[in-house]
């Protein structure tokens, strides 16, 4: 019997799955498969590496705006992309206009930072397998990212296998959030968030060959309804509502075990919150402990068991 851990996506809510990792530790469990959407994979390609939860919270700290934010634009030219992208929004072009750059920031900074502190970049090497999952943007599949040894040789209609050399380069392609970070370019296809086309990467887990697949779930805004005000945060929200309703269908057709930590809004610059957000995914995994036990003890594959629908546990707070 397998066991994978999916690890959603999130941004800086990410850091509750660090708080997740902690408690298994401490119960000593460890997944046999590990894999990640957008800041998932990233925790995801750390633990499959080796990297303890105490040491994924040391580079969380790390943290700054100048690793996110490694835009080159100063505000005239910030200005220009407002104005040409409501020209390219309502479809009008104009020879006199250069297009806008794929996204604000082309997150080579960030990059650097992921392969600087992965312990291990080579997917063949890691101590478990990790797969990191992407959306191309030409097709819309979804991408799975990772080494050739678990990677599904025939996936799906809508699922790609990619095999890979560097972690690195497949957590920052599938950590890519549209408009924000330009697409990463691997293997011919332009690839953005796989939170896209999956949100909690479950399916990749079973196409892994995972018999048991447990996810956290890091939830999304519009689980906090709130008056919404700017262009910025509309667009934001119209995709959180779309994520959502996939997420939801995805985890009950593909997860055993649903662990989800309280968590509210979270903006990209509340670093300040790693440590409660590290608290609060400690809350709700020990929660979903003695149920996490219990499905490992007396586990057999959700097909074998007629997908029955996910159990949830850990809204603890």
């Amino acid at each position: 019997m397998r066991w994978a851990l999916a690890l959603g996506g999130g941004a800086l809510k990410g850091a509750a799955h660090i708080g997740v990792i902690s408690v298994l530790e401490e119960a000593g469990l460890e997944p046999d498969i590990y894999t990640g959407t957008s800041v998932g994979s990233l925790v995801a390609a750390m633990a499959a590496g080796g990297a303890r939860a105490a040491d994924m919270a040391r580079h969380a700290a790390d943290l700054s705006t100048e690793i996110l934010f490694d835009a080159r634009q100063n505000a005239l030219s910030l200005a220009y992309i407002g104005t040409r992208t409501m020209f390219e929004a309502l479809g009008v072009e104009s020879r006199l206009l250069r297009p806008t750059p794929n996204g604000i920031a082309p997150g080579l900074r960030l990059e650097e930072w992921i392969r600087e502190r992965l312990p291990q970049r080579d997917p063949d090497r890691l101590r478990r397998p990790a797969i990191a999952v992407a959306a191309d943007l030409q097709s819309g599949a979804a991408v799975l990212l990772g080494s050739a040894r678990v990677l599904p040789v025939a996936p799906p209609p809508a699922v790609v296998s990619l095999p890979v050399r560097d972690m690195a380069a497949a957590v920052r392609a599938s950590s890519s959030i549209p408009w924000l970070y330009a697409p990463k370019r691997i293997g011919g296809r332009m690839l953005v968030d796989g939170a896209v086309v999956s949100p909690v990467p479950v399916q990749a887990a079973r196409l892994a060959g995972a018999d048991v697949v447990v996810a956290v779930d890091l939830g999304y805004d519009n689980d906090q309804p709130q008056e919404v005000r700017g262009i910025a945060r509309v667009l934001n929200r119209t995709l959180d509502v779309a994520t959502r309703r996939l997420c939801e269908l995805q985890l009950k057709l593909y997860a055993d075990l649903v662990i989800r930590p309280e968590i509210g809004r979270v903006d990209l610059t509340d670093f300040h919150l790693i440590p409660e957000l590290i608290e609060r995914g400690r809350a709700a995994a020990r929660q979903a402990l003695p149920a996490l036990l219990a499905l490992l003890e007396g586990a057999r594959p959700a097909a074998e068991a007629g997908a029955p629908p996910a159990e949830e546990a850990g809204t603890a707070g």
